[in-house]
């Protein structure tokens, strides 16, 4: 999520140092080139981690929403290595469509349980136990999300 430049301070501040929110407004303009020439900006770079966290959930949703296909592995993972693709039938298709997507909604689960973890501020020594709990429960999906990221990492594209 771009932030835009001016709730980037406290309004008290931002009247107390003006010179901020133009130098601000000019960092924004900067970093929105630098997305356009390369990809990324250098202020993406502090933490490539909530970088991610950020558009990564969106994306790989995105592309589970168009319902292209699914990688050929999908076939081996639920069938065996001599699955034969001539000789498959519609609910074999559709079962490993359906495995697809779920391992995408895991990834992006994941990574959008990884932002949630890092807005709300949680860890797992949290004195208030619905918080801990909470931690708990995210940690799972962001530890199953990520094993499966890399994985199937190559196949994420349509």
């Amino acid at each position: 999520m771009i932030r835009p430049f001016h709730l980037s301070y406290n309004l008290r501040y931002s009247l107390l140092h003006p010179w901020k929110i133009v130098s601000d407004f000019l960092n924004q303009g900067w970093w929105f080139l630098q997305r356009g020439w390369r990809g990324y900006a250098d202020c993406d770079t502090w933490d490539i981690g909530s970088y991610l966290n950020e558009w990564l959930p969106e994306a790989i949703r995105k592309l589970e929403s168009r319902k292209i296909g699914y990688p050929i592995q999908m076939s081996d993972l639920l069938y065996g290595k001599d699955f034969d693709f001539e000789k498959a039938t519609p609910e074999q298709g559709d079962a490993m469509e359906a495995e697809w997507h779920r391992i995408m909604k895991a990834i992006a689960d994941g990574f959008e349980a990884a932002r949630i973890i890092e807005e709300e501020v949680l860890y797992p020594q949290h004195r208030d136990q619905e918080k801990r709990k909470l931690y708990h429960d995210l940690e799972k999906k962001v530890k199953d999300g990520m094993a499966l990221f890399p994985e199937w990492y190559g196949a994420l594209w349509d």
